[in-house]
């Protein structure tokens, strides 16, 4: 029986055709026959004789009765839907322009957590083996959040021949749909030439007229969530940033909610004057240092081009020089020497500037860092922004991508309230400590192998990379015993013997990796300002519990259960051989691999001992079952239970 008392609304076969004049805008509410309220405007139903589009084929219509669903703003809207189990479109007759596009998603029905299906929109592939649910639980560990619902946005051009969007499902499987949006957006919405990162300022041309735009992150920085309600243009809501933060500690938060007014009037529809109300700023003890950067960090899709639009307001300084900054994006610099008031031509005056960059193939992640400019003379080194968003931008008229199967609770998830920020995240490791060690031990052997360190020549930075520990010089070649330079490292990593001795050696490589070994177990970021003084620094911290032979109290709480104590007293023991104060008492790349690889081997001793006496019990307790079996979800057993087909679950 389905957690939902569910009508069926309609299964008749009809044509809806309705004649009115071409407009610039429609609200749907799909598989409803009257108009719904919802985000404080009128959505029309796809049955009711009014409107200006057409159905190719009803499929079928579905609403819940007797039960809301937990939507705030779109409950309404989600409580019916209409599902296609065949090739379906909806015909929009708009008139020619850019239009900003909206798909809302809500699996308010169990089998719509197995519907796979594409969507086009006129000669754009907008997704492609799509799977809500796989899509919310990608976004909710992205964002570190709850999230129930799934709204695509898109913004298209759109010809004299009118906007078609078509559903089609995969073969054994349907498609479904909630809402659909088509408003008609304002012609200043993006500009065709942007700066290009990493270019020194070179301008390049987008061609946007021809490809399609989906948002991913719009995020009003420093400031509370916005509701849509308050964008009068494109009803666009904003979310808070503190999810994607480095480091919170890094900046501070200043407002100002009197006098802002936009550079250029017609700013107006970029964003809601409410963005530029409030900023972050480096905190004071950064701008000191001179020696971070305010760090923010997003899952993107690999292998597309990216807008990044920043909105500046200065809300302190009443005059220039007093705050110049540099932008990184993904390691690279946009702009230096970059100074809001300036720019604006004073203070509480709001604007934006886009930036483009391009993703590699295997990159799924974009940084965006604020940090001092060193260059300038100015007595300002702070940074400042106001409010974000970033775009993917189509290749070959495609804007889709295919998510694997994420789990949550494993992957891009945090066991310490979303803190977990480090190389876990960097690897993806889930719950099975023998992944942990396997993934170590791959990673011991490529690095071992690795002749030359890389040359990194962009920003001074927060950002800790799993494979790179932040040095910035080139290494010694094989018959080198040491380099005697100044580096830059990445906090945390960086061998103290160096700074007693100003000598990078294998050595200091060796402790490097024993960082990291001990980042893995605890699935934390090797600097954690946020935490306790005693805490902030992860190698001191579990040197301490190593020594205590107590590092299970510190251990990924995701692992208990999962690994023997004879097997983590031994990877405890070289992480902190690795770690040993005189860099000569560290043992070499070669023996650390093979104590892992041993290491490794006792897991598995341990895991089919665990395995023999759960079959010999003729018991099975749900740790076994998860372990021998990991590719099952929650759920998944209940799921066969279910109907086999949409409508004799709609029946149900």
């Amino acid at each position: 029986m389905s957690p939902f008392v569910l009508a069926v609304v309609s299964i008749a076969f009809l044509n809806l055709q309705f004649l009115q004049a071409p407009g610039s805008e429609l609200l749907l509410s799909c598989g409803s026959n009257g108009t719904v309220d919802a985000d404080g405007r009128r959505w029309i139903g796809d049955m009711t004789p009014e409107g200006n589009f057409t159905l190719s084929s009803p499929g079928l219509a579905a609403s819940l009765v007797g039960k809301s669903n937990s939507d705030e703003i779109f409950g309404p809207l989600y409580s019916s839907a209409r599902f296609f189990d065949a090739a379906t479109w909806y015909t929009i007759s708009v008139l020619p322009g850019s239009y900003c596009v909206r798909l809302h998603f809500f699996p308010w029905i169990f089998s719509a957590n197995n519907s796979v299906f594409d969507v086009t929109a006129n000669d754009f592939k907008l997704v492609s083996k799509f799977n809500v649910s796989e899509e919310i639980a990608w976004r909710a560990s992205a964002s570190n959040s709850v999230i129930s619902a799934v709204v695509k946005e898109y913004f298209l051009v759109v010809g004299a021949r009118g906007l078609n969007i078509e559903f089609n499902p995969r073969p054994g499987s349907f498609a479904f749909v909630n809402a659909i949006e088509v408003m008609l957006t304002p012609d200043n919405l993006f500009n065709d030439t942007v700066s290009k990162v990493g270019s020194a300022g070179m301008q390049l041309p987008l061609g946007l007229s021809g490809r399609g735009v989906e948002t991913m992150y719009r995020l009003n920085i420093g400031g509370p969530a916005i509701k849509s309600a308050s964008d009068q243009y494109l009803h666009r809501p904003w979310y808070t940033d503190k999810a994607f933060m480095f480091s919170t500690n890094a900046a501070q938060i200043v407002s100002n909610v009197s006098s802002i007014m936009y550079v250029s009037s017609n700013d107006s529809s970029i964003a809601p004057i409410d963005v530029y109300e409030t900023a972050r700023i480096m905190s004071n003890n950064m701008v000191v240092d001179k020696r971070f950067n305010v760090s923010w960090r997003f899952y993107v899709h690999p292998n597309f081009d990216y807008l990044v639009r920043l909105h500046f307001c200065e809300l302190v300084y009443d005059k220039p020089s007093q705050r110049i900054f540099k932008i990184y994006i993904n390691n690279k610099t946009a702009t230096e020497n970059y100074d809001v008031y300036a720019r604006a031509g004073g203070i509480n005056k709001a604007y934006h500037e886009d930036f483009f960059d391009n993703s590699t193939q295997h990159a799924d992640s974009l940084w965006l860092q604020l940090g001092p400019d060193s260059m300038t003379s100015a007595s300002g080194t702070d940074a400042l922004l106001n409010g974000l968003e970033i775009f993917k931008l189509s290749k070959d008229s495609d804007l889709s991508y295919v998510l694997g199967h994420i789990d949550t609770g494993n992957q891009r998830g945090s066991s310490k309230g979303g803190k977990n920020k480090g190389l876990w995240e960097e690897v993806g490791i889930g719950s099975a400590s023998l992944v942990t060690v396997t993934s170590v031990v791959l990673f011991s052997w490529c690095y071992i192998r690795k002749k030359r360190k890389a040359v990194k020549k962009e920003a001074s930075t927060t950002d800790a990379r799993a494979t790179n520990f932040g040095l910035s010089k080139t290494g010694p070649t094989l018959d080198q015993t040491h380099v005697s330079t100044a580096v830059r490292g990445s906090f945390g990593y960086l061998d103290p013997e160096y700074f007693r001795r100003q000598q990078l050696t294998q050595k200091s490589d060796v402790y490097s990796f024993g960082v990291v070994l001990f980042e893995v177990a605890c699935a934390r970021p090797v600097i954690d300002p946020t935490l306790p003084k005693d805490q902030i620094n992860l190698a001191e911290w579990a040197m301490r519990w190593q020594r205590q032979r107590s590092l299970e109290a510190i251990m990924d709480p995701r692992l208990d259960g999962d690994f023997s104590l004879e097997s983590l007293k031994k990877f405890g023991e070289i992480a902190e051989k690795c770690l040993a104060g005189d860099g000569r008492s560290r043992p070499s790349m070669g023996e650390v691999l093979w104590h892992l690889e041993y290491v490794l081997q006792l897991h598995e001793a341990y895991k089919r001992n665990v395995e023999s006496e759960s079959f010999g019990s003729g018991e099975l307790g749900f740790a076994d079952i998860s372990f021998s079996l990991p590719h099952i979800r929650e759920g998944e057993e209940e799921r066969h239970s279910k109907p086999s087909s949409i409508r004799e679950e709609l029946d149900t």
